[in-house]
């Protein structure tokens, strides 16, 4: 049924033509000038605006299919050119447009955004000749330009070996074969056009380390993208949907009736004074003599998540324990609880729901859109964690303690082990990790599906009133002086002076105790005797001068400062806490529920999240390290032209990453924000990508981070939950143009463009880090965001007294700033540089001898945290030499003006290692070595050959971060110089000759010359021979007996001499 509204152009159109035959109908729309009118207002308001770009993004378009020469071609504008769909002809065009459509369609059920239009010409006959069909659809639907594909599928039952092909039958079984497979295809030329579609089966994927997109993993253009995504069934998926209709609905020829629950007392209502004009009710026909139509055929539901849904669509149900119900109900919870909800009185939502029999309390509208997400897909989960099924360790009790409860009831708990070397092997003794994502340990543990915290003081409970993934954590009132922590003694845990895990403790500071923002620290040592705690590395959450100044950057006034230290193995005393010794690799648990017992817990699942990274997708980006198994010893300086382009990713779930309190945080440019560039679904120097429908939880750090130069991105339909930091991130970048001592010469942004952050779900975030954002979006261009719904950020503001103690720091749903006014020093890592280095830290080294080796050992002072010192010049100055720019070992000068206390390269290799490693200087061979806090460096070179010369070795530092690496502006020089002389020469001339070479001839050939040269004609100790007088006359011949055999023989010879000569300082 159609209504109109009473005096409508519709209203009036039905009245006059109801009656009239289908021709006269369209002579009456010819001469229509109403209706002329109102098509050319909305066409001059719909002009479209020129794209500047094909790739930017478009809510919809026309799409045009016709008949050409026997063919269905698709005129997309999108397209590079006409897409052939096969043979067709007037009689079928209709037809096969349909099934091309079809296919298009069914690519996203939940789209309705979808017109059709046909447009013909006929002949007297009224046969259709020429036609053509107009579809309208959202741009982000295009998948494909041709009908065919090519279909890979993975799976955790499948094989990368044998005769696993990648089909559905034949699936592989990871996802690093499938993407070699997804390279392998796209190479062929023949596959330029034809997009490639990687479905994942059911279950879980297990990255043992993070899984790169690079370009050669983009899709040939935007007509032939490569998507993965979860496998849907579509069958299934149907099965598990229930729909029926309204159970009332209006009669012909009466007005429309809103009442669905019968109810049309509006002299009741209570709310604003004219509701029903606002909703396009004529109130004064809308009388209780409208009655609703008999109730409808109500059907059955499949399950009790159910959602009414507007167009028609009805009362739709799902199946209990579906993938969609479970997706749904997410979806009731959010749009009941999202921070852009309009909320009423109580008053409101009765008076409304008593008229209309609609609970707006409920928010059936925002779940009916964001229902349109939810798919019935097999569950995909790709997980940076490690998971220990059922009966995989082997638990021993470990020991019994004695605690006390708040009410000063005693308790028995049971702490009890279990060994994960042969699981987690630690890394070798002589290997110092780079980075603090390479540290051997980790710092989250779930134990059946539930977040436990670390051993720490005071206790974190486990609330099975919260959320699985959020702990009730207490904190203790502290002072702070300089970067020490003064506790009160009485109050503080009395196990302090038993601590022995000192270097591994991690220290939760909040400012201030009514805000959840805090700093996060290593301890450096810990003097139970002063009450005082000394802080080490970390501390970058919050600002810049935070950071380096300390907390006295604050207002004093304002500080109220709390703290909690966690991984401390003395203060394993609560249920659900646990404490990992990385030496031995042991794992030690008070299970939450005190009756469990070693063979209770063998029957637990444990989840360990050990990646801090699981997909990057990125193309060239500056400063990149190229060597991914040994991220420090290679860097290649890029720019951000080569782009990741056509990818796509929908229906998977991420899960598993963890956080490290010593991950670099840097400015970002135009922010005060701090943020690492780490995220569970990393992308710089992509174009043309998508992820959307993909579920994010159990991740430690950030979500998704969008850094740097991208274009053209589509975040939307997301499920970001349980979060450690922030949920969504569009970042601007700094570069840096660098000369050869990989010193900054030039700085520019590196922008983000065209990203659509839309409709996503973003709620819990901030778990571990608060100062943080569910939607931050920082100096980006051209950027959507629209339609999210956020709820559950940390709160940053007292409602008991604000005025009192106002919020230093914040969090927020939305942070969204311009990068205008940014400076140089935005885009620098947070970092404590060394402090006793400059250029002319290191006392010049006066060399007695040439050619001889000498060392010095730098110290390294101020920095707290791993930093990776590195050989940057040591070229040799002789004598008089041109001074001009060259990096040591590499073949090129460099000429940079900056460079004035460089010299031509040379093959005279310096070393560097590390004081104290134990690593002999022959097997110092690399130009780069990791240094921890506290540790020095030695450097050895050889002295010059000359006198009055130089030889420079230039020691630079960098640090390294999952993305890039981050050249520390310190530099020192050590410099090599022989002593200076004025020379007295003394010469005298070295022959040889005759017949025999045994009696110091020279023999009669080239190499026995040269034999010579070394032999006969060497010049005594202490001189040198001068070359280029060597004069040679003959040859001759001469009858001698040269062996003292009593034979006399002839033989050829040479005359040679050569100029000896030594030079003393005087």
């Amino acid at each position: 049924h159609c209504f109109t509204a009473p005096g409508s152009y519709l209203d009036k159109f039905f009245n006059k033509t109801k009656a009239k035959t289908p021709e006269e109908i369209a002579q009456y729309l010819e001469q229509d000038d109403e209706l002329e009118e109102t098509h050319s207002s909305a066409a001059e308001a719909g002009q479209s605006e020129q794209l500047e770009s094909v790739d930017d993004p478009i809510n919809t378009h026309f799409v045009c299919f016709s008949c050409v020469d026997g063919n269905l071609y698709e005129l997309d504008g999108r397209k590079k050119r006409p897409i052939n769909h096969g043979p067709s002809s007037s009689d079928t065009v209709l037809q096969d447009s349909c099934k091309v459509i079809k296919k298009f369609m069914a690519r996203d059920e939940g789209e309705m955004r979808f017109t059709i239009l046909a447009l013909a010409k006929t002949q007297p006959s009224l046969r259709w000749k020429c036609f053509c069909l107009l579809w309208i659809f959202k741009s982000i639907l295009i998948i494909s330009g041709d009908a065919n594909s090519i279909d890979l599928y993975v799976s955790p039952d499948g094989s990368d070996s044998g005769t696993a092909d990648g089909s559905l039958t034949k699936p592989f079984k990871t996802l690093a074969r499938v993407q070699q497979q997804v390279q392998a295809n796209n190479k062929l030329a023949a596959n330029s056009y034809t997009p490639i579609n990687v479905y994942l089966r059911a279950g879980r994927y297990e990255l043992s380390e993070t899984l790169d997109f690079t370009k050669d993993d983009s899709g040939a253009s935007s007509d032939a993208l490569i998507t993965y995504q979860a496998y849907c069934d579509a069958a299934v998926e149907k099965a598990s949907i229930s729909t029926r209709t309204f159970p009332y609905h209006s009669g012909l020829g009466i007005p429309p009736r809103l009442f669905w629950n019968g109810v049309g007392d509006i002299d009741k209502w209570k709310g604003p004074a004219d509701p029903f004009a606002q909703m396009g009710v004529n109130r004064s026909a809308n009388s209780n003599l409208v009655t609703p139509a008999p109730a409808q055929g109500l059907g059955t539901d499949i399950g009790h998540v159910c959602v009414d849904k507007n167009n028609g669509v009805g009362h739709t149900c799902y199946a209990k324990s579906s993938p969609i119900a479970t997706c749904v109900s997410g979806c009731m919870v959010t749009c009941q609880d999202h921070i852009a909800r309009k909320r009423y009185s109580e008053i409101f939502y009765d008076e409304f729901t008593h008229l209309f029999g609609k609970d707006l309390r409920k928010e059936e509208d925002c779940v009916e859109i964001c229902s349109l997400s939810c798919r019935g897909c097999e569950k995909v989960v790709i997980s940076g964690s490690k998971q220990l099924a059922a009966g995989t360790l082997t638990w021993t009790l470990d020991r019994s303690i004695t605690v006390a409860s708040a009410n000063g009831a005693l308790h028995d708990l049971n702490i009890f082990g279990t060994d994960l070397s042969s699981i987690l092997p630690g890394i070798a003794a002589s290997v110092v990790p780079a980075k603090p994502e390479d540290f051997s340990t980790f710092t989250t543990l779930y134990l059946d599906n539930v977040l436990l915290p670390r051993a720490g003081f005071p206790n974190c409970l486990v609330n099975s009133s919260l959320p699985a993934q959020t702990l009730n954590c207490t904190y203790e009132s502290i002072d702070i002086v300089n970067s020490h922590i003064i506790y009160n003694a009485s109050t503080f845990s009395d196990r302090v002076s038993t601590w022995t895990n000192v270097e591994g403790i991690m220290a939760d500071l909040r400012p201030q105790s009514t805000q959840s923002t805090s700093l996060r620290y290593s301890i450096n040592s810990v003097d139970s005797l002063s009450a005082t705690i000394e802080l080490g590395a970390g501390g970058s959450e919050l600002s810049y001068d935070i950071f380096m100044d300390g907390l006295g950057a604050a207002s004093v006034a304002s500080l109220d400062p709390t703290i909690r230290v966690e991984n401390v193995f003395e203060e394993l005393d609560s249920p659900g806490e646990w404490f990992f010794d990385a030496s031995s690799r042991w794992l030690y648990l008070i299970p939450p529920n005190t009756t469990t017992t070693a063979t209770s817990l063998a029957n637990s699942v444990l989840e360990i999240p050990l990646l801090h990274q699981l997909l990057r997708v990125s193309g060239s980006r500056e400063n990149q390290y190229v060597t991914p198994t040994n991220a420090h010893t290679t860097l290649k300086e890029t720019t951000s032209d080569i782009k990741v382009s056509n990818l796509h990713f929908r229906y998977l779930t991420f899960s598993g990453t963890q956080l490290h309190h010593l991950n670099i945080y840097e400015r970002v440019p135009g922010s005060l924000w701090p943020m690492t560039r780490v995220a569970s679904f990393f992308l710089e120097s992509v174009t043309n990508t998508t992820i959307e429908f993909c579920n994010f939880e159990k991740i430690g750090g950030n979500a998704i981070m969008v850094s740097g130069e991208n274009s053209n991105v589509q975040i939307v339909n997301n499920n970001v939950s349980f979060v450690g930091s922030n949920g969504i991130s569009v970042l601007a970048r700094r570069g840096f143009q660098l000369n050869s001592f990989r010193e900054p010469v030039l700085t520019h942004l590196l922008v983000p463009r065209a990203v659509n952050v839309s409709f996503n779900q973003v709620h819990h975030v901030g778990q571990q880090v608060a100062h943080s954002a569910a939607i931050m979006v920082v100096g980006a261009k051209q950027t959507t965001i629209h339609g999210n719904l956020v709820l559950n950020v940390p709160t940053t503001t007292d409602t008991s007294n604000p005025a009192a103690f106002p919020a230093l720091f914040s969090s927020s749903a939305y942070h969204v700033v311009n990068a205008n006014g940014a400076n140089y020093d935005d885009g620098l890592p947070l970092i404590r540089s060394i402090t006793n280095l400059n250029e002319n830290a290191i006392p010049i080294t006066q060399a007695p001898l040439l050619s001889s080796q000498y060392h010095v050992t730098v110290p390294l002072l101020g920095f707290d945290m791993n930093i990776v010192a590195k050989l940057v010049g040591a070229p040799e100055c002789f004598s008089g030499s041109g001074r001009v720019g060259s990096l040591y070992g590499e073949p090129m000068p460099f000429t940079y003006t900056s460079c004035s206390g460089c010299c031509s390269v040379h093959n005279n290799y310096a070393r560097i290692r590390v004081t104290s490693s134990g690593v002999a200087w022959n097997d110092a061979t690399s130009r780069e070595v990791v240094v921890r806090s506290g540790e020095s460096v030695d450097i050895a070179a050889m002295s010059s050959a000359y006198f009055n010369s130089v030889v420079d070795v230039y020691l630079g530092f960098h640090i390294v971060t999952p993305n890039q690496i981050f050249n520390l502006p310190t530099q020192t020089k050590w410099q090599i110089r022989t002593r200076s002389c004025q020379y007295a020469e003394q010469t005298y001339q070295e022959t040889c000759g005759g017949p025999c070479i045994q009696q110091d001839g020279c023999g009669n050939s080239n190499a026995a010359l040269h034999l010579a040269l070394g032999s006969s004609l060497a010049c005594n100790s202490g001189y040198e021979s001068n070359p280029p007088s060597l004069v040679c006359t003959g040859p001759f011949e001469a009858q001698h007996d040269c062996d003292g055999t009593g034979v006399t023989k002839s033989h050829m010879y040479y005359n040679c001499s050569i100029d000896c000569f030594a030079a003393t300082c005087t």
